[in-house]
């Protein structure tokens, strides 16, 4: 679990004799020198060998520690075809209820900004684009579940605005910008098996 967590370059122990002839157990870490701030880049491409292709850079922050108890601070930034930012304040509440434990409340922001193509309900050619952009915020309250994943119950509300951007004939949809909002109870459930987050090897999620 010290290894797993990501804070330290080396999580290795040892047992030693104590005075009193009993076995005691040393751990000997060695914290990374670069945090607990830790900024990662990564870079995804796309096409449909149809004329369209995308790009995304993506950007993510963790700050490691803002409280003895392990609160986090993680954050997200995509630029490119799919625009977003997303922000979540992570702070554990060790509690410890009968076999469950490690109980977390997290709260959160996200917004993004897209282009989708509209169709035909029968198929048929693209009749136009909208841009739509979405916001959301919410708070959670969650569950570890070890090694297997996590799962989340909270509050969210979001707002968004479809624009239309290019329209063909044909197209009998509306035709000026839409705005709409909704609040409503999320639940989530995270399952994740992968070996390693960046570039798994094996697992699911």
């Amino acid at each position: 679990h010290l290894a797993a967590s990501g804070d330290y370059v080396r999580a290795d122990y040892r047992l030693v004799d104590t005075t009193s002839g009993a076995t005691g157990l040393v751990f000997d870490l060695e914290d990374k020198p670069w945090g607990p701030n830790y900024l990662r880049i990564g870079l995804d491409l796309a096409t449909d060998f149809g004329g369209h292709s995308a790009f995304n850079i993506t950007l993510s922050h963790n700050r490691h520690w803002l409280t003895p108890a392990g609160t986090e601070w993680r954050n997200r930034l995509h630029i490119g075809e799919v625009p977003q930012i997303y922000s979540e304040i992570y702070h554990p509440l060790s509690w410890t209820l009968g076999l469950w434990n490690d109980w977390f409340v997290a709260g959160w922001a996200h917004s993004e900004r897209r282009v989708l193509s509209i169709y035909r309900a029968d198929a048929g050619p693209e009749l136009g684009q909208l841009r739509r952009s979405t916001s959301r915020v919410g708070v959670d309250l969650g569950q570890p579940w070890g090694s297997l994943g996590e799962l989340r119950l909270g509050l969210t509300h979001q707002g968004g605005r479809s624009e239309p951007i290019l329209l063909a004939d044909g197209y009998e949809g509306p035709t000026s910008p839409e705005t709409w909002s909704e609040t409503a109870v999320r639940g989530r459930v995270v399952v994740d098996q992968l070996d390693y987050a960046n570039f798994p090897l094996y697992g699911y999620r």
